[in-house]
């Protein structure tokens, strides 16, 4: 199970729809902050495909996430109003996640320099 420290609580784990595809769903609390790490299959044109991890915000939700033999795996977090939290607060999260589907040591190749899948 996944660890992450820095106050960070386990909340609870199910499954939830993302779009049209079936998810496994963790969360995690900190305070007023929610983390949330999804893990669903890619789209077909995926496949086996694995990408370089990605960071962005969007909607005021930060967002970490890769795709690694064609799951993708995403953490997303939330504050309430006026609370802040960052791509940078969630990182050391995302590697964990990372780790623990050994996407950071893909047959020996660092995830820096993999090819990154198409995703539409």
């Amino acid at each position: 199970m996944l660890s992450p420290g820095n106050g960070w609580q386990f909340k609870g784990a199910g499954l939830c729809k993302v779009g049209d595809a079936q998810a496994v769903h963790l969360l995690y609390a900190r305070g007023d902050q929610l983390v949330s790490v999804f893990s669903l299959k890619g789209p077909s044109n995926c496949a086996h495909g694995t990408s370089a991890p990605y960071q962005q915000t969007i909607g005021g939700h930060p967002m970490s996430g890769f795709l690694f033999s064609g799951t993708v795996y995403g953490v997303v977090a939330s504050s309430a109003a006026g609370g802040q939290i960052s791509v940078t607060d969630i990182a050391p999260l995302a590697a964990q996640v990372e780790t623990c589907v050994g996407a950071s040591s893909c047959e020996g190749i660092p995830p820096t320099t993999r090819v990154p899948a198409t995703v539409p």
